[in-house]
């Protein structure tokens, strides 16, 4: 594999569209400095100078070694070709993962790093150290490391916490804004305010007026749930099976409603994905909502609990503070073979007051006295039944066996 060069003012130089970039570069460093450089490169031009004060350097294949940002930015002012030499460094094979990390990170010494890029570097050496010598990086390695960034340990962690719970944050610390107070931020320990509904956004219920959406969300669900049921533990003379009865009692009840809840999280979300929406999952943080689309910045919530009975027996569960909105309510019977889910608007007038452990109910019957003009049944009846006894009437739910179509 061969690459053109040219000789311009006495600097040998390669067409720009032959470079191929490192991918590895690519995924630990952003690359903001594209346009700033690129002006540089424009005024040095105008000069009469080579237009990168260093060249880049390059491989045998094409591929970039040092040099993606200044690369980028020619290409962003329309250059043909740029000042390269070949790299004397190893071509990259894959064998020795960590090396080749650690030499793209020793070629970025005096960028100028943000969070975002500091994260970058400590993960993916530490991915390298790993996949090179099955080990996890030594303390001591990785502390020189951690010390050659100018940072923590603990904070690093801190920011990594931030990506994962409030991503959106990672701009606001990225531009200077404070990693503790951020970190407090996304972790739940600042005091926090419930966001209202969205207004004017979109209706949420035609995303699901088909059937078929609704029966994809529901059977996707529901096939998990089953599945993860049937797993079984295998012991020298008997089988256990942690979600049914066997040898040594009965399963929790309410880990099974907790894994169905996620179940209907994650089926909804990956259908809305399916549909072509950009979606997120809860992360774990007290202001995630259970599902978000992300550029509509709508929210969904999943409540799912266990069939106990009619009127105000049957309730669903909730935080301190219940978001406004659109939720999605299931309740299941104790082996999982019937259910009943529902899509509906729910505000704080909804949920009883808040108990000694901070948590909220939904009641069947109030909700259905508010909510059963509006509510989408997907799966399974309700009704108001008058009786001799209950004359006033009583609100029953009618669950529907797992596998009736919708």
């Amino acid at each position: 594999m061969t690459i053109q060069t040219k000789m311009i003012n006495g600097k040998p130089h390669v067409r720009v569209k032959d470079l191929i970039p490192n991918p590895k570069n690519k995924e630990i460093y952003d690359q903001n400095a594209v346009r700033q450089i690129a002006d540089s490169f424009e005024r040095r031009k105008k000069s009469g100078l080579t237009p990168n004060m260093q060249p880049v350097t390059y491989w045998p294949n094409k591929m970039l070694d040092q040099g993606h940002t200044r690369t980028e930015s020619a290409i962003y002012n329309g250059y043909e070709w740029i000042w390269a030499i070949p790299s004397d460094s190893p071509v990259p094979d894959g064998s020795a993962p960590y090396d080749e990390i650690m030499h793209t990170i020793d070629g970025n010494r005096q960028r100028k790093k943000n969070w975002s890029v500091l994260l970058g570097e400590w993960q993916a050496a530490k991915d390298g150290y790993r996949a090179q010598y099955t080990l996890d990086m030594p303390s001591s390695e990785e502390n020189q490391l951690i010390q050659d960034m100018q940072t923590t340990k603990k904070t690093l962690q801190r920011v990594a916490e931030i990506k994962i719970k409030m991503p959106e944050l990672m701009e606001a610390i990225d531009n200077g804004g404070g990693v503790e107070y951020n970190w407090k931020l996304a972790t739940g320990q600042l005091n926090r305010k419930i966001l209202p509904a969205k207004k004017n956004g979109m209706d949420l219920s035609a995303l699901f007026k088909d059937v078929r959406v609704r029966s994809k969300i529901i059977t996707t669900a529901v096939k998990y749930i089953k599945d993860f049921r049937d797993l079984k533990m295998e012991f020298d003379d008997f089988t256990l099976c942690p979600f049914e009865h066997d040898e040594c009692g009965r399963w929790e009840s309410g880990a099974g409603t907790t894994m169905a809840s996620h179940a209907f999280m994650s089926s909804m979300a990956g259908k809305l994905k399916e549909m072509g929406y950009n979606v997120r999952t809860a992360t774990g943080h007290p202001m995630d909502p259970d599902i978000r689309i992300i550029d509509e910045d709508e929210k969904i919530e999943v409540k799912c609990t266990q069939f106990a009975g009619h009127g105000s027996l049957t309730k669903w569960s909730g935080g301190r503070d219940c978001r406004p909105g659109k939720y999605l309510l299931v309740s299941h019977d104790l082996n999982f073979e019937n259910i009943f889910v529902a899509f509906t608007d729910l505000d704080d007038d909804d949920w009883g007051g808040a108990d000694s452990n901070n948590k909220r109910k939904l009641h069947l019957n109030i909700w259905y006295n508010n909510r059963k003009d509006t509510a989408e049944i997907w799966k399974g009846k309700i009704d108001l039944v008058k009786t001799n006894k209950i004359k006033e009437g009583q609100v029953q739910m009618r669950l529907a066996p797992i596998h009736d179509p919708i």
